[in-house]
C-alpha cells in the first residue's frame, strides 16, 4: 500500500530549466496581453479606422403606388423581386453554376460562364436583375455558396398595353418618365428607407442589431378616370383602322361631356405590337395630347358655333355656294365632292362646304372668330394632368387676312390636338360649357383614405344652351343626313362632323403631296349626350378621307359600346324616355308619358347664359331628403331643373308646362351620372295636378 521507493533529490539544473520556462511563458503572456491593450483601448482609433468594415448599408425601397382605372383594378403596380450578386471567389464550380443559372433564370449557359470566368477574382458580380421568388428558392435549393439576392421591386402592368400611353413608363432607377408615372411622381414613388446588414467570412448577410434602420415609406395609389372595357375597344377598334386604311398612327379620346372625365385615351402606331419597342415607344408618347395637326373640316364646328352665337347667320339663312369654283381673295376655293348652289347655313355645315364656310367667316368677320377660337381653348393647353402636352397653335389675329380667316375657319393653318377637339365637342355637347378635361379621380392613402383629385370644372361658359341645342341639330343631320353617314349606327341618334386636312411638312411651309390627317368628332345620344368621342388617324394611305375612314372606326366603337349588356343609357331612336321604369307609360294617371315627339336634353343647370349664377325661383317645397331624388311632380321646367341641378343630376326632358311624370321615383338613391328622366305639358289654370 505504500511506495517505498526512494526518490532521487531533484537536480538544481532541472529547477533552473523549470523556471526559466515558466517565466518565457509568463512574460509572453504580458506581452500578449499588452499587445491587446495597446490594439483595442490604446491604438483603437488608429486601427478602426483602417479596418474593413463588415457592415453594409442596405437600401429599403418603398413600395410605388399602384395606379389603378376607375373601378379600382390595377394598371400598373409593383411585384416584390430579387437582384441577384455572386461572390466567384468562393462559388467553386463555374460550369455548374452556370447550368443551374440557365436552368432558373432562363438565358443562355455560356454566356452566365463567361460573366462568372471574367469575374473569377471580383467578390461582387451583378448575375440577373427582378428575380422572383420561385426563381430564388430554385437558386437556393441547388446549394450554390456565394449567392446575395438583393430585395428589388418590378413595375408591371397587370392589363399588359391598355391605356399604357396614360399610365406611363418608369425607367432603373423607378422613377416616371411619361404618363401619370411622371406627373404623379411624388405622389406614387414614396420615400425610400434604409437598413444595416452585417457581412461574415463568407460573405452572407446578417441582422445588425446593434444599428438603427429606417422604415419606408409607401407611395399612395392613383385612381384614373378611364373605364378598362372602354379603353380595350377604343383602343382594339383603333388598330384595326390604322390596318385597315394603312395609317401610320393614330389617336382617340372618349370624354363624358357632362363631367369632362376621360373614359378612354388611346395612342397608337401601326406597327407589329408584339414588337417590344413598339411597345416601350407607345408607352412614352401619348399622341392625344402631344401630337398636333390640322383639323380640317371638324374646325367648322367652331365656326358655325360662332355665327349662331353672334347672330350673323340663321340655321335656315341662304348661302350661295357658287356651284363648287369660288374666287375668293385672290385664290380660288372648291368644294371636294360635289358642286353646290343655293345651300342653307345648317346645310353649309351638313355637306361641309368649304366655299360656303369661306362666306360665313367673310361675313363673321376674323376678331370674331378669332374670340371664338380662343373661348373655345384652342392656341393653350388644356391643363389636364399629363405630361408633354402640346397647346396647338393659333396664328395672332393681327396677321390674318380675309383669305386666311377662310382657311381657319374651315380648319387650314391651325393646329390643334386630339384632347382640344374633344373638349371642344364636349361644350357643344353640354350645353355650351368648357370644362377641363379630368384624367385622375383620386389620391388613395396607403391607409384607405382616398382624397379627390379635382371635381368638375367649368373653364368658362362658350356658348348659350340654345346656340349648343341649334347646333346639335344640325351636326346630328351632318351624320344622318350629310358628310359624316358613314359614322352613324341604326338606332342611335349620333351628332357628329369629319375632318380632312393635308399634313404639313415640317421645317418648311406648305404640305407634303399625299400626307392627309383624318378625323371624326362626334357625340351620342343627343336626347341626352352621355359620350364625346374623337378619332384621330395619320396619313392613312387608303381612303384617307375621313368620310370614308375615321368616321367607320367612330360607328365601330359606338356600335361595341351601345352593344355592352350594362348600357342603359343608350335609349334608342323612337323609344320612350320614360319607359326605362316598367309600367310607367301604361298607368293610367301618367298618360303624358306616351310618346307624342322628339325629346331634348338639358344638362341641369343654375346658372345663366353668361356664367352669372341666378337667384334660386320660388317653387314648394321639396320634402325628400338630401341624396335622394326629389318629388318634381306639379313643379314648372325651371323649378324642375333647379331642384335636379342643387343635387348634381342631369335631366332629360319631353314636352313644356308643368311636370306630369318623372324617372327615377321620388325618394330614390342619387347615383353618380344618373338622369332624371321628366314628362311636362301645359295646364289650365286651376287645373290639377295628377
Amino acid at each position: 500500500m505504500f511506495d517505498n521507493r526512494v526518490h532521487e533529490p531533484v537536480n538544481a539544473r532541472d529547477v533552473k530549466r523549470l523556471r526559466g520556462a515558466a517565466f518565457v511563458l509568463l512574460l509572453g503572456v504580458v506581452v500578449v496581453l499588452f499587445e491587446s491593450y495597446r490594439i483595442q483601448v490604446w491604438k483603437r482609433g488608429q486601427y478602426t479606422a483602417i479596418r474593413p468594415d463588415d457592415r453594409r448599408r442596405a437600401e429599403w425601397l418603398a413600395k410605388r403606388g399602384v395606379i389603378r382605372d376607375r373601378y379600382g383594378n390595377p394598371l400598373a403596380t409593383d411585384l416584390p423581386s430579387y437582384t441577384l450578386s455572386v461572390d466567384p471567389t468562393v462559388m467553386g464550380g463555374f460550369r455548374r453554376a452556370a447550368a443551374v443559372f440557365a436552368e432558373a433564370l432562363g438565358g443562355d449557359r455560356d454566356g452566365y460562364l463567361r460573366l462568372l470566368s471574367r469575374n473569377a477574382r471580383n467578390e461582387f458580380v451583378t448575375v440577373h436583375r427582378h428575380v422572383s421568388e420561385e426563381q430564388k428558392a430554385a437558386l437556393e435549393a441547388a446549394g450554390l455558396r456565394g449567392l446575395l439576392f438583393n430585395p428589388s421591386r418590378l413595375r408591371i402592368h397587370p392589363v399588359g398595353r391598355v391605356g399604357l400611353p396614360v399610365v406611363g413608363r418608369i425607367n432603373g432607377d423607378r422613377r416616371g418618365i411619361s404618363g401619370i408615372e411622371m406627373q404623379y411622381e411624388t405622389v406614387l414613388s414614396g420615400e425610400n428607407g434604409w437598413r444595416f446588414l452585417q457581412v461574415d467570412g463568407r460573405n452572407r448577410l446578417h441582422a445588425c442589431p446593434d444599428e438603427s434602420d429606417r422604415l419606408p415609406r409607401d407611395g399612395r395609389d392613383v385612381r384614373l378616370t378611364l373605364d378598362p372595357t372602354l379603353q380595350t375597344i377604343v383602343e382594339d377598334e383603333l388598330r384595326r383602322g390604322l390596318v385597315r386604311y394603312k395609317a401610320f398612327a393614330g389617336s382617340a379620346v372618349l370624354m363624358n361631356p357632362a363631367d369632362g372625365e376621360v373614359l378612354a385615351m388611346a395612342s397608337v402606331t401601326a406597327e407589329d405590337p408584339s414588337d417590344e419597342a413598339v411597345g416601350i415607344q407607345e408607352g412614352l408618347q401619348n399622341r392625344a395630347v402631344q401630337a398636333i395637326f390640322e383639323p380640317g373640316s371638324t374646325l367648322k364646328v367652331v365656326t358655325a358655333a360662332a355665327a349662331l352665337e353672334e347672330g350673323v347667320f340663321e340655321p335656315e339663312s341662304p348661302i350661295y355656294c357658287e356651284n363648287g369654283e369660288f374666287r375668293f381673295a385672290g385664290h380660288v376655293l372648291h368644294d371636294h365632292d360635289k358642286k353646290y348652289g343655293q345651300l342653307s347655313f345648317s346645310r353649309v355645315l351638313e355637306v361641309s362646304s368649304n366655299i360656303g364656310i369661306a362666306k360665313v367667316t367673310r361675313k363673321l368677320g376674323r376678331k370674331r372668330l378669332y374670340k371664338t377660337l380662343q373661348a373655345f381653348g384652342f392656341g393653350t393647353r388644356t391643363a389636364v394632368d399629363l405630361p408633354g402636352e402640346a397647346g396647338g397653335s393659333l396664328p395672332p389675329v393681327y396677321g390674318w387676312n380675309d383669305f386666311t380667316t377662310a382657311a381657319i375657319g374651315f380648319g387650314q393653318g391651325i393646329s390643334v390636338t386630339t384632347l382640344q377637339v374633344a373638349g371642344m365637342m364636349a361644350a357643344v355637347a353640354n350645353g355650351g360649357e368648357l370644362l377641363k378635361p379630368r384624367v385622375v379621380l383620386s389620391v388613395q392613402e396607403p391607409d384607405g383614405r382616398e382624397t379627390p383629385a379635382g371635381r368638375r370644372e367649368v373653364l368658362r361658359r362658350v356658348l348659350r344652351p340654345e346656340t349648343a341645342a341649334r347646333l346639335s341639330e344640325i351636326l346630328e343631320r351632318a351624320v344622318s343626313q350629310g358628310s359624316g353617314a358613314a359614322a352613324g349606327v341604326p338606332g342611335i341618334r349620333i351628332a357628329g362632323k369629319t375632318g380632312t386636312a393635308q399634313k404639313s411638312a415640317p421645317g418648311s411651309r406648305g404640305y407634303t403631296p399625299g400626307l392627309y390627317t383624318s378625323s371624326f368628332a362626334g357625340f351620342w345620344p343627343c336626347e341626352a349626350p352621355r359620350f364625346v368621342l374623337v378619332v384621330v388617324l395619320e396619313e392613312p394611305r387608303q381612303e384617307y378621307y375621313a368620310a370614308s375612314s375615321a368616321a367607320p372606326i367612330f360607328a365601330s366603337v359606338v356600335q361595341r359600346i351601345v352593344s355592352l349588356p350594362s348600357s342603359p343609357w343608350m335609349i334608342r331612336r323612337g323609344e320612350d324616355a320614360l319607359a326605362v321604369r316598367p309600367g310607367l307609360k301604361d298607368d293610367p294617371g301618367r298618360g303624358a308619358a306616351e310618346p307624342s315627339g322628339k325629346s331634348r336634353f338639358v344638362l341641369a343647370s343654375s346658372e345663366t347664359p353668361g356664367g352669372l349664377r341666378t337667384a334660386a325661383p320660388r317653387r314648394r317645397r321639396i320634402d325628400t331628403p338630401a341624396g335622394t331624388v326629389p318629388d318634381l311632380n306639379g313643379l314648372s321646367l325651371r323649378e324642375a331643373l333647379t331642384a335636379l341641378a342643387e343635387r348634381k343630376i342631369e335631366a332629360r326632358v319631353r314636352g313644356e308646362g308643368v311636370v306630369t311624370a318623372q324617372s327615377p321615383e321620388p325618394g330614390s338613391r342619387i347615383v353618380s351620372g344618373m338622369v332624371c328622366f321628366i314628362a311636362c305639358e301645359f295646364r289650365r289654370s286651376g287645373e290639377p295636378n295628377p
